[in-house]
């Protein structure tokens, strides 16, 4: 039986979390097909750049240690008065605290991007044989 690409030896494969989310990320890319229009305003995001910018340095604490959380809420801080209150009427719900954290950086990423101030990586957008774009946007 051939070795698939994700069991040969010394490939790469995806982790759990992503496996686990494919079916959402099919979601968004069958809704930026057959919507087009909606292209320009979906825009993907990720934590930790938003984490970045907001602390003008790299996060230096795993986001599940309690350091982790301390540094992510310090970076927040300044952007949301009202974090502590989000935290806990997610905690009410059963969300965890560093998906709370992760939640609250994409909302501020979002206020950036609809005031005309977000950032992508990489800067000059690339698009794929569809014509979606490929950033990661902070």
């Amino acid at each position: 039986m051939p070795l698939s690409r994700a069991s040969a030896p010394h490939a790469k494969g995806i982790s759990r979390q992503t496996f686990n989310i494919l079916p959402k990320i099919r979601e968004a890319d069958d809704l930026l097909q057959a919507c087009p229009e909606l292209r320009p305003v979906v825009r993907e995001i990720h934590p930790e750049l938003c984490f970045y910018e907001l602390a003008g340095r790299p996060m230096t604490h795993r986001k599940a240690s309690q350091a982790g959380k301390d540094e992510r809420r310090a970076a927040l801080g300044p952007a949301f008065s009202d974090l502590d209150l989000i935290e806990r009427n997610g905690g009410a719900v059963g969300l965890d605290v560093e998906d709370i954290l992760d939640a609250a950086a994409a909302c501020w990423s979002a206020g950036r991007l609809a005031a005309g101030l977000g950032r992508s990586l990489p800067e000059i957008v690339p698009h794929d044989s569809t014509g979606l774009p490929m950033a990661i946007w902070w």
